[in-house]
């Protein structure tokens, strides 16, 4: 999706139409997902209204290493913050991860335990995303058994988990 803040930029109507087609759209499908570029102010949109979860990618390769903790940190606090005024339910998944596991241990754990937010997954760098974006193939078909499209698996396991209570599969 384009990177503007403007809702009407990214999807060509306005709030209130959003708003009207999730409204909807819920009476066919017990998940919709919506996603926006990094910056859209939330609060100005009628839409968020009418959601009840909302789930922060936090892409870490974005700060300096000696920061990411901290940019992290108040990422996350700062859309709590936002979901909590819309009364949402609020989970983290981190995105692009290069840094040490002992290094997002102790993020997830700040997550979870200072912030109170579940991290509902923790996704590798792996080249077979771009690759897979490259080729116009989700990243799930174009290489199942990457590190990457396994943990798109296990987040998709967890959030299914937060939504509904337990996970379908047998």
């Amino acid at each position: 999706m384009p990177g503007s803040s403007r809702l009407e930029d990214v999807l060509g109507i306005s709030g209130q139409r959003l708003r009207e087609i999730i409204e909807n759209l819920k009476y066919k499908y017990p998940l919709i997902f919506v996603d926006s570029p990094t910056g859209v102010p939330f609060d100005t949109l009628p839409a968020f209204e009418v959601f009840d979860y909302q789930i922060i990618v936090v892409e870490i390769e974005r700060s300096p290493i000696y920061s990411f903790e901290t940019m992290v940190e108040n990422e996350v606090l700062k859309l709590k913050a936002l979901g909590d005024r819309f009364g949402l339910e609020v989970g983290v998944v981190i995105n692009k991860v290069r840094e040490a596991s002992d290094v997002i241990d102790k993020i997830v754990e700040i997550i979870e335990t200072e912030i109170g937010v579940p991290v509902l997954g923790v996704i590798p760098f792996d080249d077979a995303v771009p690759e897979s974006v490259n080729a116009g193939i989700p990243v799930l078909v174009y290489r199942p058994h990457s590190d990457a499209a396994i943990a798109f698996k296990e987040a998709g396991q967890l959030t299914e988990e937060w939504i509904f209570g337990s996970s379908t599969q047998t």
